[in-house]
This record gives C-alpha cells, sequence and structure tokens, in this order.
C-alpha cells in the first residue's frame, strides 16, 4: 500500500476544502503507477463538501478499459474496499469512449484512489455534489389529459423537476422531440438500493446523463424510488436516450435500485403499475400483447425490459421475471376500471352485408345496467349514441348502414351510479369494395397493418397499366397522400413511405381503370 505523509495529507485536505466552496461538480485526472502486479493512482482528496447525504462519481476514459477500481477513506490510511467500476449498460460505446455506471459515496470520506491491471493514460474521476433536499410536496398532475378510449385508471401524482431541483440547475431538454409510444420500457438504475434523499440521486442520475454520457437531458421518461414517489424525467411523449440507441415509440422508467440479487419494493412496483397502466390506456395498449417496434426492428412485448433490446443486464436479473406479474396485475386494473366499473373489451366488427355489421365484445361486468353503444360516420364527424343494449349482452346487429360510408363504434357499460372505460374502437368496413371482382381483399394484400412507415401493396389481378392509390382521412375522406404507379406484371408489390403522417386511423383507395376498392389502414 501507498504511505503518505499525515502533514502532506493535512496539507491536501485544507487545499481541497478551498476550492470546495459553492463547488457541486468537479473532475480529478488520474495518472497511474505500477504497484507490484497493477496499477494505482496516488491517494487524492475528493474535490467537494459533501453537503447532502452522499457524492455520486463515475469515471471516465477516452479508450476503452476495463478492471478499473476505486476505494474511499475518511483519513487516508483506513480504507474501505476495493469497489469495481463496470461500464455504464446504457452506452453502446460506438467509438473507443469508455463511461461506468454512476457510483454513490455515502461514507463521509475525504480521499479516494483509482486501481487498474493496465496503465491506462486517459482516466478521470467526475465528483456531483447533489445536496440536501428539503421537504417537498408531491405535485397534483392533472394538466396530463387521458384520451376518451382510456380507461379511467389515473395518471399516479408525480413529482416535477422543479421539485426535486429546486435551484433549477436541472435543465430539460432544450429542444425535445417528440414520439408516439407504442411499447413501455423498465429499468433499474443499477445504483444504490437505499437513501435517505432520493430526490438527490435522481439529481446525481440528471447530472450523470447530461455531464457524463453528453445528453442533452436525463435519459428516462419518469423514475420511481423505492417508497413509491414517481419524479418526472423528459416527460410524457418525449423522446427519451434509455433503450439501446432505438427510442424511437418507447417510454421509459426506471425503478431506482440495483436489482440483481434483490427485488424492487412493493411501494415501487405499485406505482409503476400504476404509471404504466395509465399510460397503456392513453395509447390504447394491450398490456398483454407484443408488436412490432421500427426503432428497434424487433417485436417485443408491449411492456418489456431494457434487455429485450438490447444484451444488457437491465433491469437486473432479479427484477426482470416480475414483468410477466407486472403485466397481468396492469391487466386487470384496466378491465376492472381501477376499482370502477369494469368495462367491456376485445370489441370487434364484421360486415355481414353491404349494410349490415355484426358487433361482438367481451362482457367483464357484472351487475350493469346495460351498455351504450356510440357510433360515427355516416355524415357523423364525432360519436354519437346511437343505441342502449341490456345486460349481460356480447353481440349487436347494426342492420342501417349506407353502403359505401365507413363507421367507427365504440361500446362503454353503465349502472344506476356509474359509467365504465370505453372499449377499444373498431373501424367498419375494412373494405368497402367487397364486391369488386378485381380490388378486394382476395386480391390485394396490405402489409405491415399496422404500420410506422414504410407500406406494402401487394395485388394479384389479371389488370394492367396504371394504378392509382390514395391514402385519406378517415372521417373527411380527405387525400392526404397521393402515389401513381405502373402496374406491368399480374402480380406486382408497391411501396408507399407514410412517414409524414402523424399517427391515426386512414383509408387507402385503390384504383386501377374503372374499378376502386377502400382499405384500413393503422399508421402508428
Amino acid at each position: 500500500m501507498k504511505k503518505i505523509a499525515l502533514s502532506t495529507l493535512l496539507l491536501f485536505a485544507f487545499v481541497a476544502l478551498l476550492a470546495q466552496n459553492n463547488t457541486i461538480r468537479d473532475v480529478v485526472n488520474l495518472e497511474l503507477t505500477p504497484v507490484n502486479n497493477h496499477f494505482e493512482s496516488e491517494i487524492l482528496a475528493i474535490p467537494l463538501t459533501q453537503s447532502g447525504p452522499f457524492l455520486s462519481y463515475f469515471v471516465k476514459s477516452s479508450q476503452q478499459v476495463e478492471g478499473i477500481n476505486i476505494r474511499f477513506s475518511q483519513d487516508g490510511e483506513t480504507w474501505d474496499n476495493w469497489i469495481p467500476m463496470r461500464p455504464d449498460p446504457h452506452m453502446d460505446f460506438e467509438d473507443d469512449s469508455w463511461i461506468s455506471e454512476l457510483g454513490f459515496e455515502e461514507t463521509g470520506a475525504l480521499w479516494f484512489q483509482l486501481s487498474s491491471p493496465v496503465n491506462y493514460n486517459s482516466l478521470n474521476c467526475h465528483f456531483f455534489n447533489p445536496g440536501h433536499t428539503d421537504e417537498v410536496h408531491t405535485s397534483d398532475t392533472n394538466e396530463l389529459e387521458i384520451s376518451d378510449r382510456s380507461c379511467p385508471c389515473p395518471i399516479p401524482d408525480i413529482q416535477t423537476r422543479a421539485e426535486w431541483c429546486p435551484d433549477g440547475t436541472c435543465h430539460p431538454h432544450p429542444n425535445p422531440s417528440f414520439t408516439y409510444v407504442t411499447h413501455l420500457i423498465i429499468h433499474h438504475s443499477a445504483g444504490t438500493n437505499s437513501s435517505s434523499d432520493w430526490a438527490g440521486v435522481v439529481r446525481a442520475i440528471w447530472d450523470f446523463h447530461v455531464n457524463g454520457n453528453g445528453w442533452s437531458d436525463i435519459g428516462y421518461n419518469w423514475l420511481i424510488d423505492p417508497n413509491g414517489v414517481v419524479y418526472e424525467g423528459r416527460g410524457n411523449d418525449i423522446l427519451g436516450a434509455h433503450f439501446c440507441g432505438t427510442n424511437g415509440g418507447t417510454a421509459g422508467t426506471c425503478v431506482m435500485g440495483n436489482f440483481t440479487d434483490i427485488q424492487p419494493t412493493t411501494e415501487a412496483i405499485n406505482s409503476l403499475v400504476d404509471l404504466y397502466t395509465w399510460k397503456a390506456c392513453d395509447k390504447n395498449l394491450n398490456v398483454l400483447g407484443s408488436g412490432f417496434h421500427n426503432s428497434s426492428g424487433l417485436t417485443l412485448n408491449r411492456v418489456s425490459g431494457h434487455r429485450d433490446g438490447c444484451a444488457t443486464a437491465c433491469p437486473g436479473d432479479s427484477f426482470y421475471p416480475m414483468l410477466p406479474d407486472i403485466r397481468d396485475q396492469m391487466f386487470i386494473k384496466i378491465v376492472t376500471g381501477c376499482e370502477g366499473l369494469p368495462g367491456p373489451t376485445q370489441l370487434a366488427g364484421t360486415l355481414t352485408a353491404p349494410t349490415e355489421a355484426t358487433l361482438t365484445w367481451t362482457d367483464n361486468t357484472e351487475g350493469e345496467f346495460g351498455y351504450f353503444l356510440e357510433r360515427k360516420g355516416g355524415g357523423e364527424n364525432f360519436f354519437q349514441l346511437y343505441a342502449t343494449i341490456g345486460p349481460d349482452t356480447t353481440e349487436f346487429i347494426d342492420d342501417a348502414l349506407e353502403e359505401g360510408e365507413v363507421y367507427t363504434y365504440r361500446l362503454q357499460a353503465f349502472s344506476d351510479t356509474d359509467t365504465s372505460a370505453y372499449s377499444n374502437e373498431v373501424v367498419l368496413p375494412d373494405n368497402v369494395a367487397v364486391n369488386n371482382p378485381f380490388i378486394n381483399k382476395n386480391t390485394v394484400n396490405i402489409y405491415p397493418n399496422p404500420v410506422t412507415s414504410h407500406l406494402n401493396i401487394y395485388v394479384d389481378n389479371k389488370l394492367k397499366g396504371n394504378l392509382q392509390v390514395e391514402v385519406m382521412d378517415v372521417l373527411s375522406k380527405t387525400t392526404q397522400l397521393r402515389r401513381n404507379f405502373e402496374k406491368q406484371n399480374l402480380k406486382e408489390t408497391f411501396s408507399m413511405e407514410l412517414e409524414t403522417l402523424p399517427p391515426g386511423i386512414y383509408l387507402l383507395n385503390i384504383q386501377q381503370q374503372e374499378h376502386s376498392g377502400l382499405f384500413k389502414i393503422v399508421v402508428e
């Protein structure tokens, strides 16, 4: 072990204390020297005063490194154990740079030292003092609206950025991008499992992501501490930086703690379920289902773990097996209306004749007085109450359609005191031109559907020549996109880019000579 005179340590401590005034972050450049069969830095003074319950730290290098360890001491002579500095799992390290996970020093240490099996010449250690957080009363988050298709499960109270960073130094992204969320991603922070100041931990993670990783804001949309407190990160529907470099279409929530060997607290899981149940309702996601994630090119569960997107242990070996139960809890909350009147689910429709549709659904309610069926289309641009249906019913026939019109249906249960959440929406008919011999669901295949950007249209009929495709708004039937193709073969595939369209339901009008067909597509 290296020895250092007590007088020298005291001098270092005095100089360090002079440099600590009003400083919340500092960087120490490191030089290593050989010691036996490895390399160590000098014994160095921590350049910050610990004014709160901990200091956070991480190690950076302009080259790839491994085997880095750090240790701490209160007096420069008695040392805690060496702590391995593992690489940050959120970084892809496409260049030669390297950054460790975020660490927390909670003992009031004044000194630190690094060791390495190799003499790396580009190491530096970053320290951050988050200070102490005064008592915070979490805000009522009423400003986040829930769409009319959502279940009544409310968004939980969220501690805002102004509350967890009251001095205003944890700036939000200066130019955020928005994303349409199709998948909900679960993380752990892989940091400390105990703290007396979790808002301070959030500030430390913000500093790590911004001043360490070089991002414009904290990477997550939300964070949750072991007490179940939810913290605002980037916020609702804002593109994050948390999912293997393929963040489009995702919301990311970090449950703070390291869950390699232990599971999160019940309070944290309950808040995660509440938060993601609200978000699933907000985006009408099937929490037990899966779907194609365009940014990663993978088919993922709608509620997934970080490790489902790339090679990482996150959200921890003890947490990841809990995800199926979390999905089940979310599903139960949705179908039971979050202790309200359970709503109908799995609404489906079939065109049984040009002017007749049969609707079916799953009845989840006991003791309901009946159902309200709402419809739009056929000249109505907004949902109107169309029929009141009796209790314990799972089917309805609408025999008053106008041929060629498009209709959208939704359903809710009602009792003498309450109404349930709306069911999913169903658009009928999927193919208006059911009787056209050349353009119908047997001769035209549209895929993928739902689609994110690139749509393929496969046509198998005897017609050749010009083929016109129009993408129309489902309600106004105004043209949003138009393409003309030349069909030269009996069987041919045509492609369209739809990335300029906002998410929603559209009609695809395909015209060949005097023949046409109308198809429904969903853009995510």
